[in-house]
This record gives C-alpha cells, sequence and structure tokens, in this order.
C-alpha cells in the first residue's frame, strides 16, 4: 500500500513539473504560426504590390463580394482587403492567428490604404523608407 501512495506521489510531482512545459510549448507553437501567418499576409501584399504598379491592396473596393468570401460587411457591393489579397495567399489559413480570440488577428493599416477617393499613402514610392513601415499588426 505505501508502494501505491509512493508511486502516486511520484506521478503527481512529475505531472506538476511536466504540464506546465506542456502549455508553454503550445503557445509558443501558437505565436510561431501567428508569425508565420503574418509573414504570408506581408508576401501575399507585397506581390499584390508588384501586379497592381506599385499600388498598396484598398482598404475596401467596389466590387462585389465573392460566394466564398473572408469578410462580409452590411454592402455587398464592397470588397475587403483580406479578399482582395486572397488570391495571392494561396491559404485561406493564414487569415485566423491561432493565439487570437478575433476572427482574424491581422490588422491592416489604414493610414496606408487607398480608401474611396481620400488620397493616402498608395504606392510603395509615396513612403519614405518602404521597408522600415509598419502595415500589419496583431490585433488581440
Amino acid at each position: 500500500m505505501v508502494e501505491i501512495a509512493i508511486i502516486v506521489a511520484v506521478v503527481a510531482v512529475l505531472s506538476a513539473l511536466i504540464l506546465p512545459a506542456l502549455a508553454r510549448a503550445k503557445q509558443q507553437s501558437r505565436a510561431s504560426r501567428c508569425v508565420d501567418n503574418s509573414r504570408h499576409v506581408g508576401a501575399a501584399f507585397a506581390v499584390y504590390a508588384d501586379n497592381n504598379n506599385d499600388e498598396y491592396v484598398p482598404f475596401k473596393k467596389s466590387k462585389p463580394v465573392a460566394k466564398d468570401a473572408l469578410v462580409v460587411g452590411e454592402d455587398e457591393s464592397v470588397t475587403y482587403w483580406p479578399d482582395l489579397l486572397k488570391e495571392f495567399a494561396g491559404d485561406d489559413g493564414i487569415w485566423h492567428c491561432p493565439a487570437c480570440n478575433d476572427q482574424f488577428g491581422i490588422g491592416y493599416s489604414r493610414l496606408l490604404a487607398h480608401d474611396h477617393g481620400r488620397r493616402r499613402v498608395a504606392k510603395v514610392s509615396d513612403l519614405a523608407k518602404p521597408a522600415a513601415t509598419i502595415v500589419f499588426g496583431d490585433t488581440d
């Protein structure tokens, strides 16, 4: 009986040591996936600009919403930036960060978005330091 009690105590101590480490590893894995997703979104953003005369993707565009749209607003005649980048991104899974509680977890700087005639930074050449400009960020 004493041996069983000792075994149970040893298992309890080992569990107490191992479970927090497993939780940290799981969180680090989620964070790594978020960084990877952000890299893919950035690559899609760059390809969009390359294919559109160096123009940044608009925050929204007057274009009917597709049936498989990632974002559907109140106005179905407007398509938002994730759906405009979707054809360049490849995988729909990049739009959700596993560590975020939000729908996407990735936000786009509206200061860069050319938005329905309101002139903002619209091209890469409009920026003094494009490589040092934050375009996307974590929204959670």
